[in-house]
């Protein structure tokens, strides 16, 4: 019994000429994958570089990822995300409700009043916001 935990099982043994070629392998199969990073950074600065000319030609900005540091565009995300979040959970309880026929209420009324804790805080962030942006 004690000979089976001190022994190597006879799949873990490998010839020397075969780890050479295993890290050969490795090592190609990473040199394709770098190249294909490579043509696909490529793709996108060229991208980026079309639609910087576009917006360019238009005289617009490329825009800016969610700033939640501005005082004022933090309060527009805010509400975006809050009613998006609402109409999100709004759905998933009327899904839950119709596809168990009535048995899921209990989740149900949970999600909706999640869904409509987040349409409050939407709306009070669009009022944030119109009001910053008028101040």
């Amino acid at each position: 019994m004690l000979m089976l935990f001190v022994g190597q099982p006879a799949q873990a043994i490998q010839p020397v000429g075969d780890m050479a070629n295993a890290v050969s392998v490795v090592s190609k199969k990473e040199a394709r994958m770098a190249k294909r990073m490579e043509r696909a950074q490529k793709r996108m600065d060229r991208f980026m570089a079309r639609v910087d000319r576009m917006l360019a030609k238009k005289g617009m900005e490329r825009p800016e990822a969610i700033d939640l540091q501005d005082p004022v565009k933090k309060w527009m995300w805010f509400w975006i995300l809050g009613w998006g979040a609402a109409i999100v959970l709004y759905i998933l309880a009327s899904v839950l409700v119709v596809g168990t026929a009535g048995a899921g209420f209990g989740v149900a009324t949970l999600l909706s009043l999640l869904g409509s804790i987040c349409g409050l805080f939407g709306t009070v962030s669009l009022v944030m916001w119109l009001v910053k942006m008028n101040s």
